[in-house]
């Protein structure tokens, strides 16, 4: 486990044009449109000038802790996709175009992710769905006299139109959903190798589950599926602690 793998991944993320390249094949002939689902490049915001920098898929963060020699449990918390978490933010594409742009893109990842003053991690950690759960788990893991370290990420990395809960009744949700778990959120799973993925955002079985059960990721981690937090906190929580409980 090294901050050199998870750089490549981070740089093969923001890079990622899979869903574009699969959208595009299922543009509607007649009108041009994408019936069923816009993502990225195609959402229309007057905050960011796209032409100097694209809206690239969000590939989270990571603490640096993560790749010490640490007994710490290692929770990976996914949320659903961006929603308009960096639309409002206009830095992290700037350094997103930097990191792409630098020949030594290992170093410039691990400067741009911890970076106090305009880094990654000052751009994420107040994004609530995952920002309202941290705390809690740590006093939950600290009860068991039990440290822990952080990542996050999304399950679909590119912000997308309708925006959250309702991108899953979309016709091709579960198509760009597969393609984004296959390739990017599976290979990181693989390459930080978390003892815990808390998925974030379904009540019912959701596609992650799906998917993971064919996954040779089962054989190093375990996961919890719970609700949307900023909605129904109190219940995300309670599931939380009671598979910790049971589990750790």
């Amino acid at each position: 486990m090294n901050f050199e793998k998870y750089s490549d991944w981070f740089v093969g993320c923001i890079n990622c044009k899979e869903c574009e390249k699969y959208l595009l094949e299922k543009r509607d002939i007649k009108d041009g449109r994408i019936k069923g689902f816009i993502c990225n490049d195609n959402i229309d915001t007057k905050r960011i000038d796209k032409s100097q920098y694209p809206i690239r898929p969000q590939a989270g963060y990571i603490d640096e802790e993560w790749f010490e020699d640490t007994n710490a449990i290692r929770i990976l918390l996914l949320g659903q996709n961006p929603r308009d978490g960096y639309i409002y933010d206009e830095y992290l594409y700037p350094i997103y175009e930097e990191i792409i742009k630098s020949v030594d893109k290992e170093s410039i990842v691990h400067k741009k992710m911890y970076d106090k003053q305009n880094g990654i991690k000052k751009q994420v950690k107040n994004y609530k769905p995952t920002s309202l759960l941290q705390e809690e788990i740590v006093k939950i893991f600290k009860s068991k006299g039990k440290e822990v370290v952080f990542a996050s990420a999304n399950q679909i990395l590119c912000r997308t139109e309708p925006e959250a809960g309702g991108i899953r009744y979309r016709s091709l949700f579960n198509d760009v959903y597969k393609k984004c778990f296959k390739t990017n959120v599976e290979p990181l799973i693989n390459k930080i190798r978390p003892q815990l993925i808390i998925v974030l955002g379904w009540t019912t079985e959701s596609p992650f589950e799906k998917l993971i059960s064919n996954s040779s990721c089962l054989d190093f981690i375990k996961y919890v599926v719970v609700p949307h937090p900023t909605r129904r906190k109190t219940e995300a929580l309670y599931k939380i602690e009671e598979f910790i409980n049971n589990s750790f």
